[in-house]
């Protein structure tokens, strides 16, 4: 048994609790990565992984994101012997790599438009991977830094009614994923004001403050702890 498959095995035997699935690359790629990186961020955080060191992360993640995707990590990505040591990192590049760049708020800023335009209603309906317009959004500010032009885009999703408490198929909303990734104090409250409900959980029972004190964005700590996004008693 190799070493990342050796801390993997004892994490999960200590938490009892399954690793993700190896990452497929039969049909979508685009629904296939979002599946893995939720399920692997979801694991290390249910088992405590992403307290370890840094390469004991990285370890985890190449022992579980299975051979075929192990191949393109090491023939179709350049990580410098640090960056191969940070799972961030690993995902991110990854991730790139799944998913080419493009103008991801742009493209799903119009399927919440084209919805609005055909019944009102249905500016919460889901695409084929789970998510409402807002949602997408939210979601793809992994890499791109919230900016006027994000917030003018939110702002239109939630003046047409998307439902700011709408749960992916990992039970997370927009706030939630406005906090892990850092998108900024602002557009948390913003989806506040329009009636986030911050006391609640995704599947693995981890809340908008929990991703927030793992992402340690100063911003949006402080507004936590000036009472601005207060959890429900």
């Amino acid at each position: 048994m190799t070493e990342g498959k050796e801390i993997s095995y004892s994490i999960a035997m200590a938490a009892n609790i399954p690793p993700p699935n190896p990452m497929v690359l039969t049909g979508d790629w685009n629904t296939n990565w979002d599946n893995f990186r939720d399920e692997f961020e979801d694991y290390a955080l249910a088992t405590g992984l992403h307290e370890k060191p840094n390469e004991v992360q990285a370890a985890t993640l190449r022992s579980l994101m299975g051979s075929e995707c192990r191949h393109i990590y090491r023939h179709n990505l350049t990580l410098t012997a640090r960056l191969q040591c940070d799972a961030k990192a690993i995902l991110d590049a990854l991730e790139n790599y799944f998913k080419p760049a493009r103008n991801v708020i742009y493209e799903r800023f119009v399927f919440g438009s084209c919805k609005q335009e055909e019944g009102g209603a249905q500016v919460n309906e889901r695409n084929p991977g789970g998510e409402t317009p807002l949602l997408a959004l939210c979601k793809a500010l992994r890499r791109e830094p919230t900016g006027p032009g994000t917030l003018k885009l939110l702002r239109y999703l939630l003046d047409n009614q998307a439902d700011p408490n709408a749960q992916d198929r990992s039970g997370r909303t927009a706030l939630m994923y406005s906090c892990m990734e850092r998108a900024g104090a602002q557009l948390a409250s913003t989806l506040l004001s329009a009636g986030s409900d911050p006391s609640m959980a995704d599947y693995s029972g981890a809340s908008a403050m929990v991703y927030t004190i793992n992402a340690q964005h100063q911003p949006t700590l402080q507004l936590w702890q000036e009472g601005l996004l207060c959890l429900s008693a």
